[in-house]
């Protein structure tokens, strides 16, 4: 794995001073690629000059394509790895940095890095979900793509940067509609629960991701009322991974075709509640129960 990101993040910041490609280094996937090199950096041994430097210089990149909005600090990233670097290859420094270099460096390690990106997507998640704002949660989703790939199972940050994970890819598949997002969010949900890297192939014994459930317009409130009654099966069959995607699915196709205060969308609340309760998350469990009743309340406000 880290041979890999390795060879994407030079060719990334080959790309940008070859080209100016801004994309290059601020596009899908840039942090989930340097999150393999700051695991490799933040290990016990260490790692080589060569993932140090490049890293170095991919948040430098980051820095000049981003123009003076450098939301994770990749000014003071690439400075404190360049100081690293140059003090056993001062060429290899850009010479932009040489001066406040030579003048030495004293950067705040919790401002930079995996566990600073952290808290820059925990506020752009909370900013992103009240209007679900899709441009918000893309960067939130980069965020945490990264952080988990630099930290691996186990560690403090990682069970609660999945949860924020999974949570930002459902609230996106809400504000686009991207499959490959409800597939992501229901990968990372498996891998969750099962203490595995995300970023790693899940194995023959995980329940597959559903398809996608048709929606039909035409007397919609009987296909929910059946889809609903299929929940329930699975949930009483003790299916209960395949029965919290089925219900999701089906909360979010409720409230397009019916709204949320419609009796298929309350019971599928409460029923999701149950399975989230029996799958272990007392606290989504909570969340969900919350829901059937205000949107229980509000219906009867309506009478």
């Amino acid at each position: 794995m880290l041979d890999q990101a390795f060879e994407s993040v030079v060719s990334r910041v080959n790309r940008y001073r070859e080209s100016g490609d801004r994309d290059a280094v601020l596009g899908r996937g840039t942090l989930a690629d340097a999150g393999h090199l700051w695991q490799a950096g933040m290990a016990t041994g260490g790692t080589s000059l060569d993932v140090l430097n490049t890293l170095a210089w991919l948040h430098w990149c980051r820095y000049k394509a981003l123009e003076g909005n450098d939301e994770i600090n990749d000014f003071e990233a690439a400075l404190l790895l360049f100081a690293r670097v140059g003090a056993y290859e001062p060429e290899a420094v850009p010479e932009e940095l040489r001066p406040p270099l030579s003048q030495g460096v004293t950067i705040d390690h919790q401002f930079i890095g995996p566990e600073h990106w952290g808290r820059v997507g925990i506020h752009l998640l909370r900013q992103a979900e009240p209007t679900l704002d899709a441009e918000l949660l893309d960067r939130a989703v980069e965020i945490f793509e990264g952080t988990l790939a630099a930290y691996p199972p186990g560690h403090r940050f990682w069970p609660g940067d999945m949860n924020n994970l999974r949570y930002a890819l459902r609230l996106r598949y809400g504000a686009r509609r991207d499959p490959a997002d409800r597939r992501r969010s229901i990968e990372v949900n498996r891998a969750l629960r099962r203490g595995i890297s995300p970023h790693q192939r899940l194995g023959p014994d995980v329940p597959p991701v559903p398809p996608l459930p048709k929606v039909t317009r035409f007397r919609p409130e009987q296909a929910l009322e059946r889809r609903y009654q299929h929940v329930t099966e699975l949930y009483e069959s003790g299916d209960h991974e395949v029965a919290e995607d089925e219900a999701r699915d089906l909360l979010m196709d409720t409230a397009d075709l019916l709204g949320t205060e419609h009796p298929v969308s309350i019971a599928t609340c409460s029923v999701l509640a149950s399975i989230l309760s029996a799958l272990g998350e007392p606290e989504e469990a909570a969340r969900a129960e919350r829901a059937a009743r205000e949107r229980a309340m509000r219906a009867r406000g309506r009478r």
